[in-house]
C-alpha cells in the first residue's frame, strides 16, 4: 500500500481551513498534487458576486464530446485584443449578455506584446493603448468587472531597454488610472512569479498599483496553487494589496521536463485543471481562483500543437484526464 501524507501549507486553526486552501498530497514521500478541503467553515454570511460564463470556443466542441463540460461548464475569462474588432462594441456586449453577474475580462494588448515571442502582436503605441483602455472602460460603465491587466507585461519589462522598459511601466500606470474611472472596476496589474517578490514589487509600485485593487499571478500557468499563494502572500503583504490565481491548468504543477525540451511552459503534457473558479478562496489577501486561460486553447505553435490562442480538444482532454 502507498503511504500517503496530507499536510497543510501553512500551519492554521481548524476554524481557519476552508475551502480553496492548499494542502500538499504526498504519495511515498514524492509531492504528487494539491488539494483542497471540500466545505468553507468561515464562510462570510454576505452573498458573494455570480461570475459570468461568457462563451469560450470550447463551448462548439462538447456536442462532440459531453467530457469537456468539465471545463466549459465553469466561467472563464474573456481576453481581449487585436482579436476583439471595435473593442468598445465588444466589450458592451459582453456587459449586456452578462446581465448583472460578475465579469473578468483581460486587457492583453500591449505594444510589443509578449516581446515578439508566440503571442506577439499588440497596439503600436502607448497613446493607442490608453485609448484602446479607455474605449474599455466607457463600454464597462458602472458594471461589475474585474480586469487583468496585460499579461507577461511586468514579467517580460527586463529583458527590455531602459527606455522601453519605463514606457512600459508608464503605460501601464495610465491604463491603471484610466480604469479607476469605473467605480465597480477591480483591476489587477499581472505580476509573473518567475520573477522575485522584491523587484517584481517594485516594478508593480512603478506601474501605478497603489491605484489598482491587486495583482493577479500564474496567468496561463501551471504553478502548484501551494506556491502560488505563498507567492502572492508575500507580495501582497508587501504591497498591501489583494491578488488573484489563475487555476485554470495548476492541478498537477509545472511539468517536470526531464528531457530538458525548448519552451516547457508551452503545451507541456501531464498537466490538468485546478480548483473550480471562486471568490471565496479561504486565503488572506487573496480575492478569487479564476480560469484566465481558456484551458484547452494553445499556448503556441509547440508541441504539435496550433498558434497561441487556438483551441485544441485533445489538450482540453489532456487537462481534463491529467494526460
Amino acid at each position: 500500500m502507498p503511504k500517503i501524507t496530507i499536510t497543510a501549507f501553512e500551519k492554521l486553526t481548524t476554524a481557519k481551513r476552508s475551502a480553496g486552501y492548499p494542502w500538499h498530497v504526498t504519495v511515498n514521500g514524492k509531492h504528487e498534487f494539491d488539494a483542497v478541503l471540500p466545505v468553507n467553515v468561515d464562510q462570510p454570511s454576505k452573498a458573494l458576486p455570480v461570475l459570468y460564463k461568457a462563451p469560450q470556443q470550447i463551448d462548439n466542441y462538447v456536442s462532440q464530446d459531453a467530457r469537456l463540460k468539465e471545463i466549459a461548464d465553469y466561467p472563464a475569462g474573456v481576453w481581449l485584443g487585436e482579436w476583439s474588432g471595435n473593442v468598445y462594441d465588444a466589450v458592451k456586449k459582453i456587459i449586456t449578455d452578462a446581465n448583472g453577474k460578475l465579469v473578468v475580462l483581460i486587457a492583453y494588448n500591449i505594444p510589443g506584446r509578449d516581446n515578439g515571442n508566440y503571442s506577439s502582436g499588440g497596439l503600436k503605441s502607448w497613446d493607442e493603448h490608453a485609448a484602446w483602455i479607455g474605449a474599455i472602460g466607457a463600454a464597462i460603465g458602472d458594471a461589475s468587472v474585474k480586469l487583468i491587466l496585460e499579461p507577461d507585461a511586468l514579467g517580460l519589462a527586463p529583458n527590455l531597454s531602459p527606455q522601453l522598459r519605463d514606457e512600459r511601466f508608464n503605460g501601464i500606470a495610465v491604463a491603471v488610472d484610466i480604469l479607476k474611472k469605473q467605480p465597480n472596476v477591480e483591476t489587477y496589474i499581472d505580476a509573473s512569479m518567475w520573477v522575485g517578490v522584491d523587484q517584481m514589487g517594485d516594478m508593480l509600485k512603478r506601474s501605478n498599483v497603489a491605484n489598482a485593487k491587486g495583482f493577479s499571478i500564474n496567468v496561463s500557468g501551471y504553478e502548484w496553487q501551494s506556491v502560488a499563494v505563498d507567492y502572492g502572500t508575500k507580495l501582497a503583504e508587501k504591497l498591501a494589496k489583494t491578488f488573484v490565481i489563475d487555476t485554470a491548468r495548476n492541478g498537477n504543477g509545472p511539468w517536470a521536463n526531464p528531457n530538458n525540451e525548448k519552451d516547457p511552459w508551452a503545451n507541456p503534457p501531464g498537466r490538468k485543471i485546478g480548483v473550480k473558479p471562486t471568490l471565496s478562496t479561504g486565503v488572506k489577501s487573496c480575492d478569487a481562483f479564476l480560469w484566465l486561460k481558456n484551458a484547452g486553447e494553445s499556448d503556441g505553435a509547440v508541441r504539435g500543437y496550433g498558434s497561441a490562442g487556438t483551441f485544441e480538444k485533445q489538450l482540453a482532454l489532456n487537462l481534463i484526464e491529467g494526460k
